[in-house]
């Protein structure tokens, strides 16, 4: 503290208390009190002030005259505050140290004001302090500033620690320096644990590099904000999927580091990555439903000329054999091409109301000679009354076969499968992350062995047609599986790992209705004399079926497209009783003809043929009711007995 009021050794120069100047000059030190912004007091050993600048007077609020020579518990009595400031400034007296402190005090209009205090012992020739100077200035707006500062960081504090997103400090080298509380609930680690650690510690050996290249990238280019996807490990040792933001704030000493934002997108992810195999599937699936029919053209020539040529040989005929080892082949044939199209969701199927457990039940006895005797085979089934589904029976037999058939192969040395039915009601998200289009009640088979297990490479493509980690086997066993529950309007999830055997959930949508009775076996259809226009672009096929039509006695009128269809019937005025014609055909599609030919023929009965479906006349393979198919490939009696039950339906 400078000592510009004291002179020598002899005391105070001056005497402000009274006002009569003493050495030379003390006129001017007392102008300069007078004209400080900050307040000036001066207390004697008694406790009693004995000056007090303008400043001083108008921060108080009470005259000078009514201050002077008083002490502060004297002026205010009853104030707590008074009695601190004189226990302050005996202490000062007594210790001879300097002391400082801030105030706060309220003006008499109430508002309130921060000072900062200095007391400061003036002590005589003989080292006894006899007076104490106080210094007060008005830090006000300091505080008020300071308190802002407060203010803001704790609501930022507050926001960092409720958010739903990780907020992380790292320095230039990829060290922790902070963490906020969030890690706890994303992660499972405590804010303080990874403190000091490189943040790579638990990133994914695989995305190290990759995490590495972004970090410095954000060190090196201020402005940029790179953002990547990464695995980070759990507390719990599994890996979630992390998506990072990283700003460079290096530069700033509020923060010196670099901010990285990062939230948990693994469920993200995995909805993402059932919407790309789900896509890619779809794209097979239609590549699959066009194989299958041509080939279903293919092997209707075959059987329908297998016929042919059998029913020209005696039942002794040795060439018999022949001929049938021909059919056997076509028939496995017709089986593969079923399975494509129902993983193409493309097959024609007759669903009907069923309970998936009473299907399981009944098939008990098959599963158990089917899986062997050395895997043990339980069955559960849950109490619920309502968990009817709409699928045909023959589908949901093959998907209950197939996934035997896949747990069975999958535990050579033996082990335990379950199959379990029961009933889950799912909300939105519960749907989305099942893989099943919309909310509702969903029956569940659950298959489950305690086989191999695949890895993750393995999973994702286990559903692909083909595709077989086997020596034996077509590779569309869990492909039928996914076709037929996305026909059904569900889907089939999995879950697996190396060792820990495998878990499939099938979801089929419930209906409110019980199962009908089995329909009685059809007659075979007798001979007939109505005339049919044939309407099919595949010439070997067209030829196969006139010969089957015509040999049953029917007048056979051909067109191998439908534009030349429309052409026969308009031609002639001779009735024609039946249109029989392709669903799929170039130009013109089946449906299309069907349209245009009833305004030119009303009244005519219509058959469509084909082994592939599409949406023109079904959804999802699900015939429209009043609709007649002829599936491909078709027999002699098959064609018979369609187009004489076509010709018999009433209009």
């Amino acid at each position: 503290m400078s000592a510009w009021w004291r002179a020598g050794d002899a005391g105070p120069a001056f005497d402000v208390g009274d006002g009569v100047g003493g050495a030379s000059g003390d006129g001017e030190f007392r102008t300069m009190l007078e004209r400080l912004p900050d307040s000036v007091t001066r207390y004697g050993r008694d406790g009693r002030l004995i000056y007090l600048n303008p400043a001083a007077e108008r921060a108080g609020g009470v005259p000078i005259a009514v201050r002077l020579g008083t002490r502060p518990t004297e002026l205010v009595p009853t104030s707590p505050r008074a009695r601190e400031w004189e226990t302050l400034l005996q202490d000062v007296f007594a210790s001879g140290r300097e002391r400082s402190t801030e105030w706060e005090r309220r003006d008499p209009d109430g508002t309130s004001r921060w000072l900062h205090v200095q007391l400061v012992p003036e002590p005589d020739r003989s080292g006894v302090v006899t007076t104490v100077l106080v210094i007060g200035r008005d830090i006000t707006p300091l505080k008020r500033a300071q308190q802002e500062i407060q203010r803001r960081a704790a609501y930022f504090r507050v926001l960092i620690e409720n958010a739903t997103d990780m907020v992380a400090i790292l320095s230039g080298d990829g060290t922790v320096r902070y963490l906020s509380p969030s890690v706890t609930r994303i992660l499972g680690y405590p804010p303080d644990g990874a403190v000091g650690r490189s943040a790579l510690a638990s990133v994914h050996r695989d995305d190290q590099d990759a995490v590495r290249r972004a970090l410095a990238q954000a060190v090196s280019d201020p402005g940029a904000t790179p953002r990547l996807t990464y695995r980070f490990r759990h507390a719990d040792g599994s890996w979630r999927m992390i998506e990072s933001l990283a700003s460079n704030v290096l530069a700033d000493p509020t923060v010196g580091g670099l901010v990285i934002n990062s939230r948990d997108v693994t469920e993200r992810s995995k909805l993402e990555e059932q919407l790309r195999q789900a896509q890619k599937l779809e794209a097979i699936g239609r590549l699959a439903g066009g194989v299958a029919h041509d080939f279903n053209n293919l092997l209707t020539v075959i059987l329908g000329n297998s016929d042919f040529l059998k029913a020209e040989l005696g039942p002794t005929d040795p060439r018999r054999a022949e001929i049938e080892e021909i059919q056997h082949a076509a028939d496995r044939a017709s089986g593969l091409t079923r399975q494509l199209l129902a993983f193409s969701r493309r097959q024609i199927v007759q669903p009907r109301p069923l309970e998936p457990r009473v299907v399981v039940t009944d098939l008990g006895k098959m599963l158990r000679r089917l899986i062997g005797e050395n895997i043990e085979l339980t069955l559960s089934h849950a109490e619920e009354a309502d968990s009817v589904v709409m699928i045909d029976p023959g589908q949901l037999e093959q998907v209950i076969f197939n996934l035997c058939v896949n747990a069975r192969d999958a535990m050579p040395a033996g082990g335990r499968l379950t199959i379990a039915t029961d009933v889950a009601d799912l909300g939105v998200a519960d749907a989305a992350r099942a893989g099943v289009t919309g909310e509702g009640r969903f029956a569940t088979l659950t298959v489950t062995d305690t086989g191999v297990g695949m890895p993750p490479d393995v999973q994702a493509r286990i559903f692909e047609p083909f595709f077989t980690t086997k020596d034996r086997g077509t590779g569309l066993g869990l492909a039928t599986v996914y076709g037929i529950a996305k026909q059904a309007g569900g889907h089939v999830t999995v879950a697996s790992e190396p060792g820990h055997g495998t878990t499939f959930v099938v979801y089929l949508p419930t209906v409110a209705s019980q199962a009908p009775e089995a329909p009685a076996a059809a007659p075979d259809a007798p001979l007939g004399t109505e005339t049919v226009l044939l309407v099919e672009d595949d010439a070997p096929v067209r030829a196969t079926a006139r010969r089957i039509l015509e040999g049953r006695g029917y007048r056979v009128l051909e067109a191998a497209s439908g534009s030349a269809a429309l052409e026969v019937a308009g031609r002639g005025a001779e009735p024609i009783h039946l249109l029989m014609t392709d669903v799929v055909m170039p130009g013109m599609s089946g449906p299309e003809v069907v349209e245009r030919m009833r305004a030119l023929r009303p009244g005519i009965r219509v058959l469509y043929a084909s082994g592939y479906t599409d949406d023109a006349i079904a959804r999802y393979g699900v015939l429209a009711p009043g609709v007649l198919l002829l599936e491909k490939p078709f027999t002699m009696e098959g064609v018979a007995r369609k187009v004489r039950e076509a010709l018999d339906t009433v209009a």
